[in-house]
């Protein structure tokens, strides 16, 4: 049995108003957005109750599909640094960025050494063809699941928060996937943005999202993990190798009512019994008073 935790869309609260005439035009605005809405809406002691509620549950690897930040300051990027290493080594811990964690260009995740650390293909991953970020799909290998890790994030204009996913990755992908079904293992796609174009809208969306869908069904995968719409989703791509499953987690922060699901992250028990791969999804997240983590959800994904 082996057990994967999926967390998403951290946004810490962790905002240094110290140098504003640093500020990009893509940060001044966010920074407008978090004042006026979104701190009310990502808080601390949410976040907490599902991390203290995650540590109590036997698993073997987490997956973090991005936003660890809300406007990836300096003092954002720290505070990020310091708190995936609490969650972890990069052996226990993966990564893949967020379009908040983008809002410096990218600048962060090319140039911080811990956040290349958690998106690095171990060498089983490194001999089916991944590599080591951020921008090469990256892959790891725990017991016999092949998490595979892509990352979507891109600059965007304002008010825009679309995705897209390199030529070049996804061609390393295609090849991935066939390799790793070849040695029979299980694949979990990981990724910020949906992959699907009937998930959200475009301004939201992956810019080439029928690329990567063609590429799974014809390669085929077992599961795609995904976050950035703040709600949990469960959607079914047909492959040529049956059904791949397409979950959004919530955000791992939202501890208000609002238009989002409230702070919530899933639990994925894999086992495989005679060849045929058994998948059960476990989501966990606040009741509804924000005081108390509950099962929200048990579904055997078939």
């Amino acid at each position: 049995m082996t057990v994967i935790a999926h967390l998403t869309d951290i946004h810490l609260p962790s905002l240094s108003l110290s140098k504003l005439s640093k500020l990009n035009l893509k940060q001044g605005f966010g920074l407008l957005n978090w004042q006026a809405s979104r701190h009310k809406i990502h808080q601390q002691d949410a976040l907490d109750l599902l991390l203290q509620d995650l540590d109590k549950q036997e698993i073997s690897h987490t997956i973090i599909s991005g936003d660890l930040t809300n406007l990836a300051l300096p003092s954002e990027i720290e505070t990020a640094e310091s708190w995936l290493k609490t969650r972890g080594t990069p052996q226990q811990v993966s990564y893949v960025p967020g379009n908040h964690d983008y809002y410096d260009n990218g600048f962060a995740l090319q140039n911080k050494e811990v956040f290349k650390e958690h998106m690095r293909s171990c060498d089983i991953g490194a001999c089916l063809g991944g590599g080591s970020g951020p921008q090469d799909p990256y892959v790891r290998v725990i017991d016999k699941i092949a998490l595979i890790g892509l990352n979507s994030a891109i600059p965007t204009p304002l008010f825009k928060s679309f995705g897209a996913i390199e030529e070049q990755t996804l061609e390393q992908l295609s090849k991935i996937l066939k390799k790793a079904q070849a040695q029979g293992l299980y694949r979990c796609v990981v990724l910020h943005h949906p992959p699907l174009n009937t998930i959200t809208t475009p301004q939201k969306g992956l810019n080439n999202d029928a690329a990567l869908t063609a590429i799974l069904k014809e390669a085929g995968a077992e599961l795609v993990l995904y976050g950035h719409t703040h709600l949990q989703r469960y959607d079914r791509l047909l492959t040529q190798q049956g059904f791949c499953h397409v979950i959004g987690t919530p955000s791992a922060s939202v501890g208000k009512i609002c238009q989002y699901n409230l702070a919530r992250y899933n639990l994925f028990d894999i086992q495989t019994q005679n060849g045929t791969w058994h998948t059960t999804m476990i989501g966990r997240g606040l009741d509804h008073k924000c005081e108390w983590v509950v099962k929200a959800e048990q579904r055997d994904l078939k």
